[in-house]
C-alpha cells in the first residue's frame, strides 16, 4: 500500500475505508445485496493473503486471544451479517444504524478502554460527538431522525438490522479487560478463513431460503461481482482501521456512506436535502473524532455530499431561471395555446345545448338517425328542472347502445340470459322496479354487489315512474368485459349468441384480442389539428384520440390492462352489460362508478386549503394495481412507469424541455436533469403480483407508509391515473381547490361533458410532456396562474355538472334507452 507512506497510516487507512464504503453504497443494489456480501466474503481471505499492511503491537496481543476464540462466535458473527444483509437487500432498512455507535461506546467505557480529551476546542467538540454518550447519542437521534422512511416492515427489518450490526462489533471489540473473560476477542486477521467459511455458508443458507420462498432471483452478474469487490475492499479497510482505533468507527463511516451518496436530486423538500448534507458533515466529524490526533486531513472527504449538493442545487435554479425567460416578449406556451383551444371547445358545449323539448328531440334524432325513446319527454323536463347544463351529449350511451338496436327485444334477453347462465359469468343481475325505484341484484356466489345496487337506489330514488322494470347486467370487475365488435353485431347468427370464444384471459397479454377490428396500416402519424405554434413536446390535444387505442398500438407495451389485467373474463355475446369504465374498442355499456358515491372518495371541504397555502409540487400516492406482476413486466405497467420516471429513472433517461436558444427562438431540448423537488410521488402498498414479483418491487421502490386519503388535497397539482380500471378519486380531486393531471386509456360516462385543458390536465400515456409541464405550472408566473384557473373552471364546472342529480339524470336516460333496448315486441333495426 505504498500510495499511505506519505500520510499517517491510521488516517490514510480511515480515509481508505471512508472511499471504499462511500463508493459501494453508491453502486449498491437491493437486490443484490446478499448476493454481493456473499461475493465479497468469497474474496476477503484472497485480499489478507494478497495485500499486507505494517502490524502495530497490539496485533500479537490479539492473535494471543483470538487463538482461543471459540467457534459459537464465529457463528453468531455470520448470523449478524447474514441478517444485516438480509434486511438491507429488502427495503434498504438500515436507518437505526447510528445508535449503535452510543451502545458500542457503553460497552468500550464497561470494558475500561480510556479515552483521553484534546487540547484545542474544535478538537474538544469532535471528541464530544464522537466520544461522549451523550454526543453520539444526540448525533445517532440527527442521523435517525434524517434517515428514517416509517413503515411498520421496514421498522421492523430497521431494528433487525441494527440489532445484528451491533452483535457484529461488539464480537469485535477490543476486550482486554478482565470484566470480558467469558466473551473473547476476535481478530478478524487471524480468523479470517474460518470466518469467511461461515458467512459463506450462512448466505448460502439463507439465499437458498429466499429462493424457495420468493422464486429465482438471480441477481444481475456484473454489477453483483464490481459490488462485492468493492465489499470487500471495504471489509478490508474497515478491519484495518480498526486494528489502530475501535470498531466503533464502522459505523459513523457506514453512516457517512450512505448520507454521502444519497442523491440531492432525489429529494422531495429542499430541507431533507439540507439535512442530509448536515447529517454526513457531522457523521464525518464522528470518524475524525474517532480516528488518534483527529486528523483534518480527512476532512477534504466532505466534497463527497458538498460538491453533488451544490451543483443541485445550480441545477435547480438554472431549471427554473430558463422556465422563467424562455416564454417571455408575448411569447405563448403551449400549455396557454391548449387552454386557450379549449375554452372555445366548452363554450361550444354549452351553447349548443337545447333550449326546448322539441329542439332536443329534432337533435337527438339528428345525431343518431332514430326517435328517441319512450319517456324521453318526461326525462327532459326533469332534467331542465334540475338545471342539467347537458341536454343533448349523451354520445357515451349511443355509442354502446345503437349498436345492440341491430338486435331485436328477444334476441337481447335471450343474450342476456345465456352470459348471466354462464359458469364464472361474474355480472351481477339487477332487477330495477320503476314503482318503487328500488333496484335488487343477485350473484350465483358472491354476496357483496361492490354497492351497485346502492348506486342505482341513491340516484333513482326521486325519479319519476315512468319507466318500465327491466334487468340489468352489471360487471362485477374494475376492467372491461364486452368484445363484441359493434360493426359484426348485425351479421351474428343466432346460434352464435352465447358461444364463448374466449376463456379466463386473466394475467395474459390481450391486445389482439381487444384489437382485433383495428386498421394499423392506416394510422396516420397526426390525427388532430396542429394547434400549436412552439415545439411539439407531446401535449394531449385531442383526448378522444388519446383513449383510442386503434391509433396508438404502442399501449400495448406500457399499460398494465393491455400487458398483464388483474382480471380479464371478455363477453362476446351482444348483451348489454353494464361497467364503470371501457376501452374504446370495447362494447361495455358505462355506468357511473360506485366509488364515486362512497365515503372514502368523497369531497371534505373540511379537508382541503386554498390555492395559497398548498405546496407547490405535483402528488401522488397510492398502490401498484394496474396489472398483475408474475415476472418483470411490471415495469412497464403505467403506474409503475410513473414512479419510475420520478424516483428509478435509467441511467440513459432523457427528460424534454422547452428553452429559448440564442437566436430567440424556443426549441425543444434535452436534458438528464429532472427536478425531483417539484413532486412528491410514492408507492404506499404492493400487492397484485406473484410472491417473486413483490419480492422485486418492494426491493425496487422506496416503499412509503400510507397516506391520508386527503394528502392530495395539500398540493396545487394532483395526479390521477387508472388502476385495474378507473380511478374512483378523480372527483374528489375535481372538486377540491388543487388542479387534477388525469393519464387514463378509460372511457366513463363522462367524457361528453368533462373539457380537458378547462376542467383539468390530460397527461399522455408516455409522460414525455411532463417534465415541461410540471415545470411551466410551479416554476412561472403564467403557468400558476394558468393552473389555479383551471383548477377553479374545474371546481365550478363539478358543481353544476358532477352533482348526484347530474348522474341521475343519466341513469334516467340510459335506463329509458335499456327499457326500448329490452322491449320484446321490438323488432331488430338489421332485419
Amino acid at each position: 500500500m505504498r500510495y499511505l507512506a506519505g500520510i499517517d497510516p491510521v488516517t490514510g487507512l480511515a480515509g481508505s475505508a471512508v472511499l471504499c464504503a462511500a463508493w459501494t453504497q453508491w453502486q449498491s443494489s437491493r437486490r443484490d445485496e446478499p448476493w454481493a456480501e456473499l461475493i465479497s466474503w468469497i474474496l476477503l481471505p484472497m485480499l489478507f493473503k494478497a495485500i499486507t499492511l505494517p502490524i502495530n503491537r497490539l496485533d500479537t496481543e490479539k492473535v494471543t486471544e483470538s487463538r482461543r476464540s471459540p467457534g459459537p462466535w464465529l457463528w453468531l458473527f455470520a448470523i449478524s451479517i447474514a441478517a444485516r444483509a438480509v434486511c438491507e437487500g429488502e427495503q434498504g432498512s438500515n436507518w437505526l444504524l447510528p445508535l449503535s455507535m452510543p451502545l458500542l461506546l457503553v460497552v468500550e467505557q464497561y470494558l475500561g478502554q480510556d479515552l483521553s480529551w484534546p487540547a484545542s476546542f474544535c478538537s474538544v467538540f469532535i471528541f464530544l460527538i464522537s466520544n461522549t454518550l451523550l454526543g453520539t447519542t444526540s448525533i445517532a437521534l440527527f442521523g435517525i431522525s434524517t434517515l428514517i422512511d416509517f413503515s411498520f416492515t421496514r421498522f421492523a427489518l430497521s431494528i433487525t438490522s441494527a440489532v445484528a450490526s451491533f452483535t457484529m462489533y461488539l464480537t469485535l471489540l477490543n476486550k482486554g479487560s478482565n470484566r470480558s473473560r467469558h466473551i473473547p476477542h476476535i481478530s478478524i486477521r487471524e480468523v479470517i478463513e474460518p470466518l469467511s467459511l461461515r458467512v459463506t455458508l450462512t448466505l448460502v443458507v439463507v439465499l437458498a431460503l429466499k429462493i424457495f420462498i420468493f422464486g429465482c432471483a438471480v441477481p444481475q452478474m456484473l454489477p453483483a461481482m464490481t459490488l462485492g469487490i468493492s465489499k470487500a475492499f471495504t471489509w478490508l479497510f474497515f478491519i484495518q482501521t480498526a486494528h489502530y482505533t475501535t470498531w466503533r468507527i464502522a459505523v459513523p463511516i457506514t453512516t457517512f456512506s450512505i448520507l454521502s451518496t444519497t442523491d440531492p436530486y432525489s429529494q422531495t423538500w429542499d430541507i431533507n436535502s439540507f439535512f442530509v448534507l448536515l447529517g454526513s458533515i457531522l457523521f464525518l466529524a464522528q470518524i475524525i473524532g474517532t480516528v488518534p490526533k483527529h486528523p483534518k486531513t480527512l476532512w477534504v472527504l466532505s466534497l463527497i455530499p458538498i460538491i453533488p449538493y451544490f451543483l443541485s442545487l445550480q441545477a435547480i435554479m438554472s431549471s427554473q431561471h430558463m422556465a422563467r425567460i424562455s416564454f417571455h416578449n408575448h411569447q405563448v406556451h403551449p400549455v396557454e395555446e391548449a387552454i386557450y383551444a379549449a375554452q372555445g371547445e366548452l363554450n361550444s358545449l354549452i351553447q349548443r345545448q337545447s333550449k326546448t323539448y322539441t329542439a332536443a328531440r329534432n337533435e337527438y334524432k339528428r345525431r343518431y338517425g332514430f326517435e328517441p325513446p319512450p319517456g324521453f319527454e318526461q326525462w327532459y323536463e326533469f332534467a331542465k328542472t334540475n338545471q342539467s347544463p347537458v341536454i343533448d351529449d349523451f354520445d357515451t350511451i349511443q355509442r354502446s347502445i345503437t349498436p345492440l338496436l341491430k338486435l331485436s327485444g328477444r334476441e337481447v334477453l335471450e343474450a342476456m340470459s345465456e352470459v348471466y347462465s354462464r359458469p364464472d359469468s361474474e355480472v351481477w343481475s339487477c332487477e330495477y322496479s320503476s314503482q318503487k325505484a328500488e333496484t335488487k341484484c343477485s350473484h350465483p356466489r358472491r354476496t357483496f354487489d361492490r354497492h351497485i345496487s346502492l348506486l342505482f337506489n341513491k340516484l333513482m330514488k326521486d325519479v319519476p315512474s315512468g319507466i318500465h322494470s327491466l334487468r340489468l347486467l352489471v360487471n362485477h370487475f374494475d376492467e372491461p368485459r364486452v368484445l363484441t365488435p359493434a360493426k359484426a353485431i348485425g351479421n351474428q347468427l343466432p346460434d352464435q349468441v352465447g358461444q364463448e370464444r374466449n376463456g379466463d384471459k386473466s394475467s395474459s397479454q390481450i391486445w389482439d384480442m381487444i384489437s382485433q377490428n383495428c386498421n394499423f396500416q392506416d394510422l396516420e402519424s397526426n390525427h388532430s389539428e396542429n394547434w400549436s405554434t412552439s415545439p411539439d413536446i407531446g401535449l394531449v390535444r385531442n383526448h378522444s384520440q388519446q383513449v383510442d387505442i386503434c391509433q396508438h398500438p404502442e399501449y400495448q407495451h406500457i399499460h398494465g390492462l393491455l400487458t398483464n389485467p388483474v382480471t380479464f373474463r371478455p363477453i362476446e355475446d351482444p348483451a348489454p352489460v353494464l361497467s364503470t369504465g371501457s376501452l374504446s374498442t370495447m362494447g361495455d355499456i358505462l355506468i357511473p362508478s360506485p366509488a364515486y358515491l362512497e365515503e372514502e372518495f368523497q369531497y371534505d371541504e373540511a379537508q382541503d386549503t386554498d390555492w395559497t397555502s398548498k405546496y407547490n409540487k405535483l402528488y401522488w400516492a397510492g398502490s401498484t394495481s394496474g396489472g398483475h406482476a408474475n415476472g418483470s413486466h411490471w415495469r412497464a405497467f403505467h403506474r409503475h412507469r410513473f414512479v419510475n420516471m420520478i424516483h428509478n429513472p435509467a441511467r440513459d433517461q432523457t427528460y424534454w424541455y422547452l428553452q429559448q436558444q440564442k437566436n430567440g427562438l424556443v426549441e425543444r431540448v434535452p436534458s438528464s436533469f429532472l427536478n425531483r423537488r417539484l413532486y412528491n410521488v410514492a408507492f404506499t402498498r404492493v400487492f397484485q403480483c406473484d410472491p417473486s414479483a413483490c419480492h422485486d418491487q418492494r426491493a425496487h421502490f422506496n416503499v412509503r407508509p400510507w397516506a391520508h386519503k386527503d394528502e392530495a388535497l395539500g398540493y396545487r397539482l394532483a395526479f390521477d391515473l387508472d388502476g385495474n380500471g378507473i380511478s374512483g378519486r378523480f372527483y374528489k380531486l375535481l372538486a377540491s381547490r388543487s388542479v387534477p393531471l388525469k393519464q387514463t386509456i378509460m372511457r366513463e360516462w363522462h367524457d361528453d361533458r368533462l373539457v380537458p385543458w378547462v376542467h383539468y390536465i390530460p397527461v399522455s400515456q408516455d409522460m414525455r410532456e411532463l417534465p415541461e409541464l410540471i415545470t411551466y405550472l410551479t416554476s412561472t408566473k403564467s403557468g400558476q396562474e394558468q393552473a389555479r384557473k383551471i383548477s377553479e373552471q374545474g371546481r365550478d364546472w363539478y358543481s353544476k355538472a358532477f352533482r348526484e342529480v347530474d348522474m341521475t339524470i343519466y341513469i334516467y336516460l340510459l335506463l329509458l334507452e335499456l327499457a326500448r333496448l329490452q322491449d320484446p315486441t321490438r323488432e331488430g333495426a338489421g332485419g
